[in-house]
């Protein structure tokens, strides 16, 4: 399997998405799209961050970034 080489010949066609083929090589891309995961995990995850962040800097602010900045170095 060799790997992709710009410089050779790449046909590229299009259906729902760009595809691009070049002879005896195999190309795999992957794209996380803004609403592929589902707004209760995000706010799940988000939460899950926060909770964490407050336990760890002892406070009880809202803003992770900010939150984040006061950690140590070894916790950030």
């Amino acid at each position: 399997m060799n790997p992709y080489n710009p410089d050779r010949e790449t046909r590229k066609h299009f259906r729902k998405l760009p595809h691009w083929e070049q002879s005896g090589c195999a190309i795999y891309l992957t794209f996380r799209l803004a609403d592929s995961l589902p707004i209760p995990v995000i706010r799940e995850w988000k939460d899950e961050r926060l909770r964490w962040l407050q336990t760890h800097t002892k406070s009880s602010g809202t803003d992770w970034k900010v939150l984040r900045n006061s950690l140590s170095g070894k916790d950030r």
